[in-house]
């Protein structure tokens, strides 16, 4: 994980315990198939920047498979969009396959 995402909780008034910070996700590290990071592309000053993330609590974190998600380059992506798209294959249980659609093969 890149980042993370904290949501700060309050203690009780009564407590005057100090406020604590408690992280509910992070960013997930992606790259393509050659290793680049960039997913977006402003084509006027050829520029290439990360703006693309997904987001993964740390509930979620356990099923994401090989730990990372994949910023896919293939056919059409070029011309499509000035944005690339950002998967995550996730697996759930034991020996279980991810739903048929939910995943890119990694790089």
């Amino acid at each position: 994980m890149i980042a993370t995402i904290s949501k700060t909780a309050k203690p009780a008034a009564a407590s005057g315990a100090a406020r604590r910070k408690t992280p509910i996700a992070g960013l997930l590290d992606a790259a393509d198939a050659n290793g680049e990071t960039w997913t977006y592309v402003y084509r006027k000053e050829d520029t290439y920047t990360r703006v693309d993330h997904i987001l993964v609590s740390r509930g979620l974190a356990a099923a994401v498979v090989g730990g990372r998600a994949r910023i896919y380059d293939g056919p059409g992506t070029g011309g499509a969009s000035d944005h690339r798209p950002v998967a995550v294959r996730l697996q759930f249980g034991a020996g279980r396959n991810p739903a048929p659609g939910a995943s890119l093969s990694g790089p």
